[in-house]
């Protein structure tokens, strides 16, 4: 391959091929011409394949539950369904004619509606009628996913109108690792269940996964959002769940790249959300500079306490008992640290008995839910009572498996 240069061009030539620098053998126009003559060889770089087995992902096994479980998550069913609209979208309450639709909380009742299919008695027709009800979920984020954030902005307006974005930025968008991360999952759970994900809900799972690579910052976390540069515990749980599972997706769907790269983002990821973990408890966030902050002061800081036990691998029996001493379970449309959150975290780092009794507490509020509730609530209070096929992923780092 001809190369001509100039003898500015010297020293970048010599480093690039290797040769020396030779003196001009010709000139043109009385300009000095180098010519090299230069074997190109085409390398191909090849990304190391995760060590993850494709079993990580498989879905735990269900559990039996009992009847009033039962009638508590047929109860959160109804009230999720009961916020589906006609546009395939999930509002966040299902009473009223104002709309507000937040894509995070409408991948997790998607998620709920998948998680209780294999444990609460439904008819082949109600079977069906969620599955669609999810689809119609996927599609429309799919269909509503705006660049460069790679997710769907929240949306509003009023019941039987289209809906529109909501104009400030703050409020449109919250995590873009959270919604990119619980997408993914709920694609993967949908594709696992129905075997025929839509193209469009296939392309959207991709820039999902490509919102998350988006985020991953140097040290291996991921930032919320491009203008809030922080690197929440939560967040991180849901994009290594969507990663995770993700990858078995594409799998499925012959997307062997896109499988690969979850997988070794998994693995990355899992790797450095090590260091939320400080001697005592889990940090809220770790910002920019890698300084972590939280000291289990704050409602927020003891749900991200919630979050590190009942997904991380490591069990932390006192990390348990001083969350519990300082903190008690909150409530309302938006509780910060609701019962459902601590029966996830009780199930991996309680005892027995006591896992029992925050069952009994969490089965006892959600007969008390109404319709006004937030859509969240309930979707939790499912996958929270369900455990197995709602559990996500735990946070393995590789050789833990």
């Amino acid at each position: 391959w001809p190369m001509a240069c100039t003898s500015a061009s010297e020293n970048v030539i010599s480093r690039m091929t290797g040769l020396p620098f030779l003196p001009p053998w010709s000139e043109f126009m009385g300009v000095p011409v180098f010519v090299y003559c230069v074997t190109l060889t085409r390398v191909e770089y090849t990304r190391p394949r995760s060590s993850r087995p494709p079993s990580t992902a498989a879905p735990a096994a269900p559990r039996k539950l009992d009847g009033t479980e039962l009638k508590a998550v047929r109860k959160c069913l109804d009230m999720i369904r009961s916020c589906h609209l006609k546009d395939g979208s999930i509002r966040m309450t299902g009473v009223g004619d104002l709309v507000w639709v937040e894509p995070h909380d409408g991948n997790l009742a998607a998620l709920a509606l998948l998680a209780a299919r294999d444990v609460v008695a439904l008819s082949a027709a109600r079977k069906k009628l969620d599955l669609d009800f999810v689809r119609g979920w996927l599609v429309w984020y799919a269909d509503h996913i705006e660049e460069p954030s790679g997710i769907v902005p929240a949306h509003e307006g009023t019941r039987g109108k289209k809906l529109v974005k909501i104009k400030d930025n703050v409020r449109a968008y919250n995590s873009v690792s959270a919604c990119a991360g619980t997408y993914l999952l709920a694609v993967a759970r949908f594709h696992r269940a129905h075997k025929k994900t839509p193209p469009r809900v296939i392309d959207a799972a991709v820039r999902s996964l490509r919102a998350l690579e988006a985020t991953t910052q140097e040290d291996g976390l991921l930032i919320a959002k491009a203008d809030r540069p922080v690197k929440f515990l939560t967040n991180n749980v849901e994009a290594y769940a969507g990663l995770v599972e993700g990858g078995k997706f594409f799998e499925a769907v012959e997307r062997e790249d896109d499988a690969e790269q979850a997988y070794v983002a998994a693995d990355v990821l899992a790797t450095a959300m090590q260091r939320f973990w400080q001697d005592d408890h889990y940090a809220w966030a770790i910002h920019q500079n890698r300084k972590a902050e939280g000291n289990l002061e704050t409602p927020s800081q003891a749900l991200a306490n919630l979050f590190g036990l009942a997904y991380f691998a490591t069990p932390r029996p006192k990390a348990w008992a001083a969350l519990k001493k300082d903190f008690k379970p909150d409530r309302g449309p938006a509780p910060a640290i609701p019962v459902e959150r601590w029966l996830i975290a009780a199930r991996r780092s309680a005892p027995a008995k006591e896992v029992g009794d925050w069952r009994d507490r969490a089965v006892g509020e959600a007969l008390k839910f109404d319709a006004s509730l937030y859509v969240q609530r309930a979707a939790v209070m499912v996958l929270a009572l369900v455990d197995g096929p709602g559990r996500f992923p735990q946070v393995l780092p590789p050789g833990m498996e």
